[in-house]
């Protein structure tokens, strides 16, 4: 495995809209999207990983929205921006919108 010297980051995330079905529903979850991040820090081929509940697929859409429209620092080796994966938590709450759900994230070369 090659580690990093700097895992790659968030810089902003856009506003998410809950999804209407999953508010009329009552329904809360957490998905977890992968996404290829490059050396200038964009993102690329968004993947659901995990999903608590592990069957709520109605937020996929709007997570990876989030994933592929939020702006990333790319990951660091030996003083260089490299292509990593990063896995961003991503927390659907009635009460709170949503959030970024810190610190699991995954960073890997």
């Amino acid at each position: 495995m090659h580690l990093l010297d700097r895992p790659p980051s968030i810089g902003s995330m856009p506003p998410l809209v809950y999804p209407e079905a999953a508010r009329v529903a009552g329904i809360e979850g957490r998905v977890f999207v992968r996404v290829l991040l490059d050396e200038q820090g964009r993102a690329a081929g968004p993947e659901i990983v995990k999903r608590v509940p592990a069957d709520a697929t109605v937020f996929d859409e709007a997570a990876t929205r989030i994933a592929m429209e939020s702006t990333y620092t790319p990951g660091i080796k030996n003083g260089m921006p490299v292509k990593a994966w990063l896995t961003i938590p991503i927390r659907f709450s009635l009460n709170h919108g949503h959030r970024l759900t810190l610190p699991p994230l995954q960073a890997s070369p």
